[in-house]
């Protein structure tokens, strides 16, 4: 099983030989481990119940351990299949809200068709150490420590590690809903090259939906790079797509030169190659408005020297 990864190499333990007192000690670890996971994932801040399940702390927790009322299947598990997947979460001192955003991740199902690609940024603040502990007990993260680079070489780093066919993009203070896998994965089995849907913000004392259209449908290429260029009905931020990664060449990458809209910089390059692009027309990303996210103290100067 795969725990983690660090600019050392990947580290495992192997459990696959009994091998006395030693093998009894590792098997101890897992159990104890995945009961820690578990009391993890049940302990999600209210904040988490109440935005993801519209329902008291209480009543979600029943949901989370049974599954009823989230109209998700249990996870099916192909070994040797290829990776469909990979969804990649910069990480940078954001233990106040990682838990939020790491249970949405856990309960998604299709185990064997994802990975999370977690790349730790130097945290400083409990964050580093939070993931080590999730790796232990859900083989689908993958992270990765490194020393305080800024969001775009995490970012990199993250699109250079993944494995799967298509690239997902998670802010480490915001969640996905449970069906968010649920929703997509019929437009990947298609080979969709480009999926987009609705976004949620939350955390200003109100929240707000952001739809492009009243109906899913097909957005051909034209509409989507004219309504692009504007930037208003269709905006350039990762988290509301869901990409084939074969679109991200090795000439398309996030600049280092800017910590704020590095989306903005390449999503027209990124997206100017797809004939049409499967749009959802339901909340799939719920983004967390707040102070000292890397939106509220990006500078004028960077979005100038993108236009």
């Amino acid at each position: 099983m795969r725990l983690y990864k660090n600019t050392t190499g990947i580290q495992y333990y192997d459990v696959s030989r009994p091998s006395g007192t030693f093998y009894g000690q590792v098997r101890l670890v897992f159990v104890l481990q995945k009961a820690i996971c578990k009391q993890f994932l049940f302990a999600c801040e209210a904040v988490w119940h109440e935005v993801l399940y519209k329902k008291s702390p209480s009543e979600s927790d029943a949901l989370v351990r049974d599954g009823k009322g989230l109209n998700m299947k249990q996870a099916i598990k192909e070994p040797g299949k290829p990776l469909k997947l990979s969804i990649v979460i910069p990480v940078y001192n954001v233990a106040s809200y990682l838990k939020d955003c790491l249970a949405s991740l856990m309960v998604q199902p299709y185990e064997s068709e994802m990975e999370f690609v977690v790349i730790d940024d130097g945290s400083t603040d409990g964050s580093a150490e939070m993931l080590d502990e999730v790796a232990l007990s859900d083989s689908r993260f993958h992270v990765i420590h490194q020393k305080n680079q800024g969001v775009s070489a995490a970012r990199n780093k993250g699109l250079d590690e993944a494995l799967g066919e298509y690239i997902a993009w998670v802010d480490s203070d915001d969640m996905i809903t449970p069906d968010w896998y649920v929703s997509i994965r019929p437009y990947i089995m298609k080979g969709a090259e480009l999926i987009y849907f609705d976004l949620e913000e939350f955390g200003t004392g109100k929240r707000q939906v952001y739809s492009f259209d009243s109906d899913s449908r097909i957005i051909p290429h034209y509409e989507w790079c004219e309504e692009l260029s504007y930037d208003l009905s269709i905006q350039s931020h990762l988290c509301s797509k869901v990409f084939k990664k074969t679109l991200f060449d090795e000439t398309i990458r996030f600049s280092t030169d800017y910590s704020y809209c590095e989306d903005y910089q390449i999503m027209h390059r990124l997206t100017f190659p797809v004939k049409e692009v499967d749009y959802i027309h339901k909340v799939l990303y719920l983004y967390r408005n707040r102070e000292g996210s890397i939106v509220h103290v990006g500078g004028d100067g960077e979005i100038d020297n993108l236009m």
